[in-house]
């Protein structure tokens, strides 16, 4: 590249600086324009805002630091007793205090107490006793209060409760509300009730056994709704007690009031069943009770007895099982005693009683055709002594046997019979060996509860009743032409409250949904995805002793078809819940076809022709 000279640079820089006149300018000497005056006074504003903010945050983080005043001025403690017991009255006090640079305008204080806390008394008593709300006013700088209460925990025991005070204020310099929580936790592991139970070592089956609670108050202060509950072995069958239990068929006893100090004894006698052996546990709880009965456990004592096997084994059987069950009308409840003598003497005098019964006077047993087992029969009582088994008069060592028998239950159901069948087995006898013994033995009861008379049924028509035609096209079915039909369902129930009825079924591929449908009581619905008839139905109760539900279907049959019944309907299924005895009843329909049994009109025209 060739170089260029001196006069070749200087025409290039006159071009670019030379100004109108053709001269270049003095670049040594530089003149400063005077700049706007709105950018100044921006500029300006900026620099102010700026330092007004600086300010400002200072203040706020001198006052937050207690350079000005502190940032709570209202400053909250608080006392708790030591060494609570649930149902033993304490106090507490909640403390408060103006610590700040300012007066405090406007003070509140409201208590919230735990459900089981019994509030006794209060210094100050407030402003509002139903919110528990005290209205405290202004509060000068380092003036100070407290609020104390007294009250009872009626807790569980062991429980941890809390109790909170919430205190709402206004500082003298704020136009705004400031809230504080203090709050005071109790740990309550101990109660003011203490409990022991006593009861033989050692027992034999059928023997008369007692067992002694003893409840008592150890506070200085009154206990009130305390409850006693006993826990005993399903074996144990209370025969009686002093004083008498709160209702029959409970186990409990309420005591309104137990003075300072006081102590009541519970008696409870019983025997122990023909199940029963080995040790078994007997226990009792105490509770404290509120107005809505719910217990808050303080405390639990038990007792051990060793229940020896005794001569006389036996057991009672309800269909397969010694527990407690359910049983449908129509069925039969067959029952089996069992029994042996374990031991090494002669028992004399043995009879067994079998005594059935319910919550009404008539049992739902066929009589007429059960199979008592060769017993004596009086009322619901069924008796096995001597006179029926022979054996009983001397029953020797190792000796055994079984009674059998039968009892089915009536289909009928009528209003005024029991809704279940107690079976309640003992066994007598008078001497073992050559000593006379005479004792009652006791089984534990079992109970067959009768579900209701619940029934369903399902028919195709093409006739109504009087002989109308409620269904279209040829009859009988053509192939090629469509025929309708009407699908009847009904159900029948009059002896419990049933809930969640559904009958249901599944229609065939080929098989039409109309959409004409009626129900006397609940909806019929039609899935097109699963193709499920569904007749919903939520409660069934006894004063509807009957339903009916109604649906269409069509049917257009093929070659393949002729000379056959048109399957209409699937298998059906009927379901709901039996609301007394807590059992799913059920019953099962077959599939329906176009051979209309019922319909008298529609008879022997239920083929597939061409």
């Amino acid at each position: 590249m060739k170089r260029k000279t001196n006069e070749q640079i200087k025409e290039e820089l006159r071009a670019i600086y030379a100004g109108h006149d053709g001269e270049i300018p003095d670049m040594t000497r530089l003149e400063t324009r005077e700049g706007s005056r709105l950018t100044r006074f921006l500029v300006r504003t900026i620099l102010a805002l700026g330092i007004l903010s600086v300010v400002a945050w200072g203040g706020f983080f001198v006052w937050s630091r207690g350079g000005i005043g502190p940032s709570r001025p209202l400053e909250t403690s608080s006392d708790a007793a030591d060494g609570v017991r649930s149902g033993q009255e304490a106090f507490y006090t909640f403390r408060y205090e103006n610590g700040g640079n300012a007066p405090i305008a406007s003070l509140e204080a409201t208590l919230s107490l735990p459900a089981d806390f019994v509030l006794t008394s209060t210094n100050p008593a407030p402003t509002d006793e139903t919110t528990l709300t005290w209205t405290i006013g202004s509060l000068a700088r380092g003036s100070d209060g407290s609020i104390t209460i007294g009250g009872v925990f009626r807790s569980e025991v062991p429980s941890t409760q809390t109790i909170q005070t919430l205190f709402t204020y206004r500082p003298g310099n704020f136009s705004s509300d400031f809230q504080s929580i203090e709050t005071v936790s109790v740990n309550i592991e101990d109660s003011v009730l203490d409990a022991t139970i006593s009861g033989p070592e050692k027992a034999l089956p059928g023997d008369e056994v007692a067992y002694v609670v003893n409840v008592q108050n150890t506070s200085a202060d009154e206990a009130t709704n305390v409850l006693v509950s006993l826990m005993a072995p399903e074996e144990f069958t209370i025969t009686g007690a002093e004083p008498t239990t709160d209702e029959t068929g409970t186990n409990a006893w309420t005591f309104n009031s137990l003075a300072p100090g006081e102590l009541k004894a519970i008696t409870v006698n019983g025997r122990y069943t023909s199940s029963a052996e080995g040790e078994r546990s007997v226990g009792a709880r105490v509770a404290f009770v509120n107005e809505q009965r719910m217990e808050f456990p303080q405390t639990e004592a038990t007792t051990t007895t060793d229940v020896v096997g005794g001569d006389v084994a036996f057991g009672l059987v309800v269909n397969g099982k010694s527990s407690d069950q359910t049983v449908d009308p129509g069925d039969t409840l067959r029952a089996s005693i069992d029994y042996a003598n374990n031991g090494n003497e002669t028992i004399r005098g043995l009879a067994f009683v079998l005594v059935l019964s319910g919550d009404a006077a008539t049992l739902p047993i066929d009589w007429a055709r059960a199979n008592i087992g060769g017993a004596v029969r009086s009322g619901n009582t069924l008796t096995w002594d001597d006179t029926a088994v022979p054996a009983f008069k001397e029953f020797s060592p190792s000796d055994s046997g079984v009674i059998d028998l039968s009892l089915p239950i009536v289909s009928d159901l009528r209003a005024g019979t029991s809704n279940a069948v107690v079976f309640s087995l003992s066994a007598t006898l008078d001497q073992i060996g050559a000593i006379e013994s005479p004792r009652t033995i006791d089984a534990s009861p079992i109970t067959a509860l009768v579900n209701s008379d619940f029934q369903s049924s399902a028919h195709a028509e093409y006739y109504t009743a009087d002989g109308e035609a409620i269904g279209t096209g040829p009859l009988p079915p053509v192939v090629g032409q469509t025929t309708t039909y009407r699908v009847v369902w009904r159900v029948a129930n009059s002896f419990h409250l049933l809930e969640g009825l559904r009958m249901t079924t599944n229609l065939p591929p080929k098989v039409a949904w109309t959409g004409k449908t009626t129900a006397e009581i609940g909806t019929v619905s039609f899935d097109e995805t699963t193709r499920i008839v569904t007749w919903s139905v939520p409660s069934l109760p006894i004063s509807i002793p009957g339903a009916e539900a109604t649906f269409g279907v069509a049917v257009t049959p093929e070659e393949s078809d002729v000379g056959a019944f048109y399957k209409l309907t699937n298998a059906i299924a009927v379901e709901a819940k039996d609301t007394f005895t807590k059992d799913q009843v059920s019953n099962g329909i077959d599939i329906l076809t176009t051979e209309l049994p019922e319909d008298e009109e529609a008879a022997g025209k239920g083929v597939v022709t061409k």
